[in-house]
């Protein structure tokens, strides 16, 4: 059974002097009080997970899932402790993250703002170690940004990262995905230049003469 995402209560006690501590960079005072106050409840708000993650607090990230924070809590834009530590390329805290996530929860939530996920974010930062792991936990590559509506597989296309394309061409994103404009990981490989992201994708079996909202395809943009 898997709880929905809570976290502590801001009218606590506990939570203004955790927020304090983990804020403050005191991760020592931060371990301190889970260990002598330990909060007696959870409620939905600002996640002091996504906090601590934040400024690479892993120890306190650990105490705070034993005392029952919950992983997929969330902050006021949506992120969870696991997009950021993706987004600061931190391999052992989304190693530890995916372990507390047994649901998959945190795996696929995306940010309010951008509607991106840790697989995106990971994509973004250029971490193929990361990217592996996500996708080895089921994330979901055929999840798509606000912006845009591109896949992890377009935004890979458009870094020419070979570990990352490898890892998502082996079946998690979809090949022939199109972004608002009809654009698939293609279009944006060759018209960006990204050569190895262009034998990839062709490798792959990605369509040379599918067409754009522009009418364009990628052989077109690559001349």
């Amino acid at each position: 059974n898997c709880p929905p995402a809570r976290e502590l209560s801001p009218a606590s006690r506990t939570w203004t002097a955790l927020r304090a501590a983990i804020r403050g960079g005191k991760p020592a005072t931060a371990l301190a009080l889970l260990r002598h106050h330990p909060p007696a409840a959870w409620a939905p708000t600002d996640t002091a997970v996504a906090w601590a993650a934040a400024h690479g607090q892993r120890a306190v990230v650990e105490a705070l899932l034993d005392a029952g924070a919950p992983v997929a809590a969330r902050s006021a834009d949506g992120a969870t402790a696991l997009l950021v530590a993706a987004q600061d390329r931190d391999v052992p805290l989304v190693t530890t993250l995916l372990q507390w996530d047994g649901c998959g929860v945190a795996l696929n939530a995306a940010r309010y703002t951008d509607g991106l996920t840790a697989l995106h974010v990971a994509v973004l930062q250029q971490a193929p170690a990361i990217v592996t792991a996500l996708l080895a936990a089921g994330a979901d590559g055929a999840a798509v940004s606000v912006d845009q509506h591109k896949t992890t597989l377009h935004m890979a296309a458009e870094r020419d990262e070979a570990a990352t394309l490898a890892a998502l061409l082996g079946g998690a994103a979809p090949l022939e995905a199109t972004t608002d404009t009809s654009d698939r990981a293609l279009h944006l490989a060759a018209y960006w230049g990204k050569t190895q992201a262009v034998e990839a994708l062709l490798q792959a079996g990605a369509a040379v003469q599918a067409a754009n909202s522009d009418g364009k395809t990628p052989l077109l943009l690559a001349a």
